[in-house]
This record gives C-alpha cells, structure tokens and sequence, in this order.
C-alpha cells in the first residue's frame, strides 16, 4: 500500500509479475474501513474473491494496470471476526479508465514510489495491528452503555474506547449533549459505529479516549472533531477517564494463560501449521514470518482472538505463496530442458552429483530428480553414468551465491525421452512424469536438498 487509499494488486496467481494500481474508491466496501481490514480481505482470504477490472497502461513498468473506477469486486464471505467490514454489491464497471484522467497522473505518482521502495508491505501492515495507536475514523461497535452519560466502545482489537454525551455526534456542530439526550437514547449496545479516538494508556481496560463518535452510515456527520493529542486532554478529563476505566476493569472479558494455551495447541495440531515446521524451523524464523502469540502477553479476549486468527491467516498465506512458488519453479525456470543438455560429472554422495552443462557450469542434481526412460531413476546414479544415457536434459534454477563452483540445482530432469513439441519448443511428457515431477518440483524440497549440499565436504 503507497497510504490508507491507494496500493497494488497482482493481477492473478499464474500471472505474479502483472500488478495493477487500484484506490479505494475502486472497492465495493463500505466506508470508512481501516488499512489492515483492507488488506486482509484483500490478501487470498478463504472464502473471498478479488475480481478486477482494469485497462492496461504500460506493459513494460513495473506496475501495469490502473484498476477502472469502481472495477475492484470483492465477493463471499466476510468472516464472523471482520464483522465490522461490510461490502455493497458487487457490480462490473461502467466507467473504463482514460489514458489521460487525473487517475493515470496518480498512478505515475504512484509508480515512482513502488519503484523507490516507498510503500507499506503486507507483513509490516498486519503487524501494525498489535501495536496501540489513535483511532480516526474507526469502526467499533457499542460494547457497553454504563449509564446516561457515558459508554463503551469495542474498536475491534481488543481496544476499547470510554465516551460521553458530548463527543456523541447526532449531526456537524451538534452532540447529545447539544440535544439534551442520553447515551441510550442515541445508541444500543452491538450497534455499528465510527469513532475518532486517542490512545491514552494501552495498559488500562478502556485504553482510548473518544473525542467524537458517530452512528455508522448518518449522513449528517462529515466533519467530527479529529482525535485530540493526548497532552491536549485536560488533567481532569484525563483523571476522569482512568476512573471510570478502572472501574470497567470487570466489564473488559479476560483470558486465562491456560485458555491461550490450550488455543495454541490447538492450532499447532493442523496440517497447516505442521507443514509450516517442517518448511522453516524454530530457529530459522525471520520478520515477517507467520509468528505464534505469546501466551505471557496481557491482552484482552478479543485482542487475543485477533492475533491467533491474524497468525493462522498469515499460516495460510505463507503455504499460497509458496504453492504460487512452486508452480513459478515448474514453468520459469532458469534453464531449461529444451535448450540445456548435460552430461554426467561425478557422484558425491548417495543423494548428490554433479552434472556438466553443456557450456561448462555445473548443476547438482539429487537422485530423486531424474526421470530415465519410461520411469524415475531408482537404485543410485549407475544408470546415468551409462553410455545409451549419456545426454541429459536438464530443468535447473541458479543458485545465489553459487556454492563450490555449482551454479545451478536440478528441478528435474531426463534422458531417453524422445517426443518433442518443436514449434513450441517444449518436451512432451507422458502423463505419468507430468505426475511424478509436480509432486517433487516444490520450493521446500529444493531448498532442503541444496542446504544438505552445502554441508557435504564437497569443495569443487
């Protein structure tokens, strides 16, 4: 995301390098909705669609498209967690972007950001969430009404935020107290609201301060007080609202470290989760990677409930990028079998040899990657290392640094395969190797082998 109304899709799956440049207008959601709810209904959430609608500019930068006014559709279903993002019907564009709009001239603005680096990763903005921060415009729902006076208001990450009769809005210039009305004359509990609001302290029950909150969708408020600073706020106001916080501290649900515990043995117990241990270990882990809540942590339930479902969607994700990587390695590779033949070099190991391009780089090549003749090569490398096997051809990806003067890993490979599509330039495989090498050409799998490379005692 370049800011809170302005980023870039990819295209499709099968397409990653095609990214179109789309502004929130684009979307079919209600208004307002904050960056990470955008972001997470945008990012492959299960049971939710992105279509797109958009006019090519210029294939040759790095971002393409620019989405048509109105042209990015989201469809299915909103998880019960999201519940404070709403979606208007999804309907085709009937307004196509023009090559000269004041859009395009966004855009190019846009480009130059993107190419800069200047933008906001999915990583770095879902892990804004955990972080206290001011509210503008955000979408919370009535948690309590305490009295005639003053009210709570659940702000959907496990934050919640104190209000009174005057920062409730009935129109511009005019709050409840204006109008002499209470808070239960005005608002319901579980009623959808929006709300500006200041961080004053993470730590107690009610950690912000409303300064102006309204009912979702009145037209009537468009100019709210903004959230005021916090040294703004008067000492006694201030004093006031750690009082009443405090006093809510039984209101505000609660999690035992046994209840966080038996969640998180709970998810450690999927597919999911498991695959992902056995791709990266422990150790291993970096920023960015799908991280598992800590249990020690002082969060309220729906904080807590947030940052598990966050962690089990960034699970998700991870597996679909590297299933997006795993078909990336079975059509874009390096080399590839039609045009790069090899010879057989020396046997290392059991698992590992080297192979000899035919312009003189070397390839590793582990023993499950050959196809030979009608089936996967078995019982060692003695067969390829024969004279009717002599030419091999070869799939491989670069290796970055190379390592002992090998360049490239197989992805897969054979010899003996004869059926050829010339005018497309490709192998014609038979089903049964087609078979074999999608189940074998995977990113995990290759990045394993060629660590295990690394720690063998070949030096060239």
């Amino acid at each position: 995301m370049f800011d809170n109304n302005s980023g870039v899709l990819v295209v499709s799956e099968e397409t990653p390098d095609r990214l179109c440049y789309f502004e929130l207008d684009d979307l079919n959601v209600e208004q307002p909705i904050a960056l990470v709810d955008m972001v997470m209904l945008m990012n492959r959430m299960k049971d939710v669609q992105v279509h797109l609608q958009a006019r090519l500019i210029n294939e040759h930068e790095n971002i393409q498209y620019v989405a048509h006014l109105h042209g990015v559709q989201v469809v299915g279903k909103i998880p019960p967690y999201m519940r404070q993002v709403a979606l208007k019907r999804a309907q085709p564009s009937k307004i196509q972007m023009g090559s000269k709009s004041e859009k395009v001239s966004r855009f190019n603005a846009a480009l130059s950001k993107f190419n800069a680096q200047e933008f906001s990763n999915i990583s770095s903005i879902l892990e804004s969430q955990n972080q206290p921060q001011d509210f503008v415009k955000g979408v919370g729902f009535i948690n309590k009404i305490l009295n005639e006076n003053f009210g709570i208001i659940d702000m959907g990450k496990g934050e919640f935020a104190l209000f009174d009769t005057y920062d409730l809005y009935l129109a511009d210039n005019q709050t409840a107290a204006d109008a002499n009305k209470n808070v239960d004359q005005c608002f319901q509990e579980n009623q959808k609201v929006v709300a500006n609001a200041c961080l004053i302290d993470s730590n107690l029950p009610l950690s912000h301060l409303a300064t102006a909150v309204w009912a979702h969708g009145n037209q009537k408020v468009r100019n709210p007080d903004a959230p005021m600073a916090r040294d703004k706020i008067s000492d006694d106001k201030l004093a006031i609202f750690q009082q009443v916080s405090k006093s809510c501290d039984k209101l505000i649900p609660k999690l035992t470290n046994g209840e966080k515990k038996k969640t998180i043995d709970k998810v450690k117990t999927t597919p999911l989760y498991k695959e992902y241990c056995r791709t990266v270990a422990e150790h291993e882990r970096q920023q960015g990677d799908p991280q598992t809540p800590k249990i020690e942590a002082q969060v309220s339930s729906r904080q807590w409930n947030d940052q598990i479902v966050l962690w089990k969607n960034n699970l998700q994700n991870y597996r679909n990028l590297s299933e997006s990587a795993n078909k990336a390695l079975l059509t874009h590779t390096s080399l590839n079998d039609f045009d790069c033949a090899a010879t057989f070099d020396r046997e290392i190991s059991r698992d590992f040899a080297i192979l000899k391009l035919t312009n003189g780089k070397k390839a590793l090549l582990h023993h499950k990657r050959a196809w030979v003749g009608q089936g996967a090569m078995y019982n060692g490398f003695h067969v390829l290392k024969k004279a009717s096997f002599k030419t091999i051809q070869v799939n491989a990806r670069s290796i970055s640094p190379p390592h002992a003067g090998v360049e490239y890993q197989v992805t897969f490979c054979h010899s003996g395969l004869n059926s050829r599509d010339w005018k497309n330039k490709r192998y014609i495989y038979p089903e049964q190797m087609m078979k074999w090498y999608e189940k074998i050409v995977t990113l995990d799998a290759l990045n394993f082998e060629l660590k295990a490379f690394q720690q063998t005692s070949y030096r060239g």
